[in-house]
């Protein structure tokens, strides 16, 4: 029993000493010794939903990541890695939230390094960037006016790219956990996400109001399940870049607000901040939830549709989330000469 007590005593000294190494992170939290009594129940509320919220995004991409790896054994897909880069990015994502959220909700816990916190949570951000951009990719791609650079075509290319951006936002991390200083980096780090997403916002409504242009009027005459699931997608990629745009308000607001990490501001209030994390929280949980909509009705229906024999060998087809199959005219007697295939690079 002795032994055990110095042991444990050695070991909060240890934790304590690093602590003490570390600079107290710069963003602007409640004091939470204070702010979860008077949260009460709404603090687990908020931390166990969203947690569950995003361990279901997890398995349902786990689960399509399952589906895409039967279809390549059965030779029913196409090799596509772009929707492989997409899976694995949101489960990521979902991942990385929930385990956060879990382990030390908002380095909360002081008997937890913070450390631990932040990094789980800084390595969500890229992954659902990621996601969240390649869709996007995809969605343009079926405009075919804006088609998505070569560079992407490959999956090599697009591993880089998001292993740098993970990278980036490791050293990131460390360097605002060690140094006080650098605190200034977060500021350019949260405008360069802001400008980003308003990027992706533009992009998102652009990309539906060019397949309305292209797909809308020749859906007239067809059938109310086409239809219908044309008006799905196209809403959802309106949704998309309403809430991106939101997104990027809220970001603002965090970053020139009282939660800036140049505020003179010691504590958050607690009310006002549960408030706004879960609206952020929201935010991402709707926008994963939309983009599973959108890969889940694209992967539900290839299962069933046979792929073309010219396109089994194909390595990037973004543009077949939304395909027309005739080449240039659409005739309107034939109804087999226009489908939608939200599937193919599922």
């Amino acid at each position: 029993m002795y032994l055990y007590l110095n042991i444990l005593r050695n070991k909060r000294a240890t934790q304590t000493e690093v602590n003490n190494s570390l600079a107290p992170w710069p963003e602007i939290v409640p004091k939470f010794s204070e702010a979860i009594p008077e949260w009460r129940a709404a603090w687990p509320i908020h931390i166990y939903l969203t947690s569950i919220a995003y361990i279901m995004i997890l398995l349902t991409c786990l689960y399509l990541l399952y589906l895409k790896i039967q279809d390549k054994l059965q030779n029913r897909g196409r090799n596509s890695q772009l929707s492989l880069s997409l899976y694995s990015n949101l489960a990521i994502c979902a991942l990385t939230r929930s385990c956060a959220l879990l382990i030390d909700p908002y380095a909360s816990r002081p008997s937890i390094l913070p450390i631990v916190f932040h990094l789980l949570w800084a390595l969500s951000l890229p992954a659902f960037t990621a996601a969240f951009t390649m869709l996007l990719l995809a969605l343009l791609d079926t405009t075919k006016k804006y088609k998505t650079p070569p560079f992407f075509h490959k999956s090599r290319n697009i591993a880089i790219v998001i292993i740098i951006n993970f990278a980036f936002v490791i050293l990131l991390e460390l360097l605002v956990q060690f140094f006080t200083e650098a605190k200034v980096l977060l500021i350019v780090c949260q405008g360069t996400y802001i400008v980003f997403n308003l990027f992706l916002s533009v992009g998102y409504f652009i990309a539906a109001k060019r397949i309305t242009t292209n797909l809308v009027t020749e859906a007239q005459g067809y059938d109310k399940d086409f239809n219908k699931s044309l008006k799905r997608l196209i809403y959802s990629i309106y949704a998309c870049s309403i809430l991106s745009l939101l997104t990027c308000i809220s970001h603002i607001y965090a970053m020139v607000g009282v939660y800036s990490v140049l505020s003179p501001v010691r504590y958050a209030e607690a009310w006002p901040w549960w408030a706004f994390q879960s609206i952020q929280r929201g935010l991402e949980l709707i926008l994963c939830l939309i983009m599973l909509i959108i890969i889940w009705g694209k992967h539900s229906s290839n299962r069933s549709a046979p792929i073309a024999p010219e396109s089994q060998h194909s390595t990037f087809h973004a543009s077949d989330y939304v395909q027309l199959t005739s080449s240039s005219k659409i005739n309107h007697n034939s109804k087999e000469e226009l489908k939608l295939d939200l599937t193919k690079t599922a």
